[in-house]
């Protein structure tokens, strides 16, 4: 059974029943638990922070592999690229020796390799270009096709000043021969190397 307490009251000159109101026992609750929240909240904080959990471990270990893999492939790669300038001074000594000339250039093995770099990049844009344009024919006939022969129309006007540098008119049997010439837009590219 519950305590009952008492209290003295001056006024009255007796003692009272101490009945808490609603509100400060609701009070009290409440701080009790937010006591007990914050003071579990440390206390994971600092087991988390100095005892990890199996998963975290697990993380750990694997993480230190990779730094560890990290750091091979880099003494790999630096060690390949030593041996890339001693095959260039090679290369060099052999293009001397052989040809009697002066070597490529530097500049030139580079912007090589960007040239490469430039066309893998471009490959997967065409990759995803076709992916795109696959899902356009599924468009009416009228539309798109109408601004691709737009595109794709050679003009009419190089070749007609390609023949006329060559010495050829529209008409002639000597361009006639020639066959028919290849579509250029807008590029005035000559066809034979003599031209």
């Amino acid at each position: 059974m519950k305590k009952i307490k008492y209290y003295y009251n001056t006024n009255t000159l007796r003692y009272e029943k101490l009945e808490t109101p609603l509100r400060v026992t609701l009070l009290r609750v409440l701080g009790f638990l937010s006591a007990a929240v914050v003071t579990a909240l440390i206390l994971v904080s600092i087991a988390y922070k100095y005892f990890p959990s199996a998963n975290e471990k697990r993380l750990m270990s694997r993480n230190e592999a990779l730094q560890d893999n990290y750091y091979t492939l880099n003494d790999k790669v630096k060690k390949l690229q030593e041996q890339m300038g001693e095959l260039e001074k090679r290369d060099n000594n052999v293009y001397r020796a052989i040809f009697e000339a002066a070597p490529i250039p530097d500049s030139a093995r580079a912007k090589a390799a960007q040239h490469e770099q430039e066309m893998k990049l471009v490959q997967g844009m065409d990759q995803g270009k076709s992916l795109y344009f696959r899902g356009q024919h599924s468009r009416p006939a009228g539309s798109a096709h109408c601004e691709s022969d737009k595109v794709l129309r050679p003009d009419r006007r190089v070749h007609k000043e390609q023949g006329a540098a060559a010495g050829l008119h529209p008409g002639d049997p000597a361009r006639e021969q020639q066959g028919p010439q290849p579509y250029r837009v807008g590029v005035r590219v000559p066809d034979r190397p003599g031209l």
